[in-house]
C-alpha cells in the first residue's frame, strides 16, 4: 500500500464527487510516484485545511492521443479527518501550492497527519533535504536544505 498523499486543486465539493464516481481524472504520474499514492486531497481554492481524503484503492493505465500514459485513480469513500490539517500561510505555502486540478504535489501520509500545518512539514521537509526531487517549485525555493 502506498504511503505518499496526491495533493491537487479544483473547486467546490470535487472530492465528495469524485469519490461517488469512483475516480479522478487521468494524470501524467510517474509510474514510480503513482505506486506509493495512498490517498487524494482536492483543495479548493478557498481551503484553510485539508479536512477530508479520498483513499485511493489503484489505478487505471490510460494513453492520450499523443502516447502519452496517463494514471486514472480509483477512489473509495470519502474520509474525513478527525482533526482538520490546517494549511498554513506564508510565501513558501503560496508557491507550493496547487493552482489547478492538472498541478499537483506529494506528501507523506503519515507526517501530514501529525503536522501542526502543512506549511510546516514544507519546511521540516526542505530542512530536511527531502523535498520531492521531481518538486521543482520546492527545489528552487531559498533556504533548501
Amino acid at each position: 500500500m502506498g504511503t505518499t498523499v496526491l495533493i491537487t486543486a479544483q473547486g467546490g465539493a470535487a472530492l465528495a464527487r469524485a469519490c461517488l464516481r469512483g475516480i479522478w481524472m487521468p494524470l501524467p504520474l510517474k509510474p514510480r510516484e503513482a505506486f506509493h499514492l495512498s490517498h487524494l486531497v482536492i483543495l479548493s481554492p478557498a481551503a484553510t485545511a485539508i479536512e477530508a481524503m479520498g483513499p485511493i484503492g489503484g489505478f487505471r493505465c490510460w494513453a492520450d492521443l499523443g502516447g502519452q500514459l496517463h494514471w486514472l485513480p480509483l477512489l473509495g469513500g470519502r474520509r474525513r479527518l478527525r482533526h482538520p490539517i490546517p494549511l498554513g500561510d506564508g510565501p513558501l505555502l503560496d508557491h507550493w501550492r496547487p493552482r489547478h486540478c492538472l498541478q499537483w504535489r506529494l506528501l507523506p501520509l503519515q507526517e501530514l497527519l501529525v503536522a501542526e500545518s502543512v506549511e510546516q512539514l514544507l519546511r521540516e521537509l526542505q530542512h530536511q533535504g527531502r523535498v520531492d526531487r521531481g518538486d521543482p517549485v520546492l527545489a528552487a525555493l531559498p533556504g533548501r536544505g
